[in-house]
């Protein structure tokens, strides 16, 4: 691990080489979430459902798109898809999203 100062440093340094006459850019996106079910029991994860839980969910086309929508409403060009293990969803769910 590396002190926050030096990694500010070389990250700086390599944004005045990447980056012409002092402009400083930044990367607008925004985090999905498809299924808060999981069953992966990752320590850490205070997030996750298990299967049939009453506040379970798995978010849906049209909430994909009004999230999208609103990504690019304030300037945003990417949207990032994470969430938990769902033991129903196969890769058919996620090609088709």
């Amino acid at each position: 691990y590396a002190p926050t100062a030096d990694l500010t440093f070389v990250a700086n340094e390599l944004r005045k080489i990447q980056v012409p006459h002092g402009k400083v850019t930044w990367q607008i996106d925004r985090n999905v979430n498809t299924t808060n079910v999981c069953i992966a029991n990752c320590k850490f994860c205070n997030f996750f459902r298990r299967p049939g839980h009453e506040d379970s969910y798995i978010t849906d086309i049209e909430s994909y798109k009004q999230k999208i929508e609103e990504t690019f409403k304030y300037g945003g060009d990417q949207l990032l898809l994470q969430g938990g293990h769902h033991p129903d969803l196969g890769i058919e769910f996620y090609k088709n999203l």
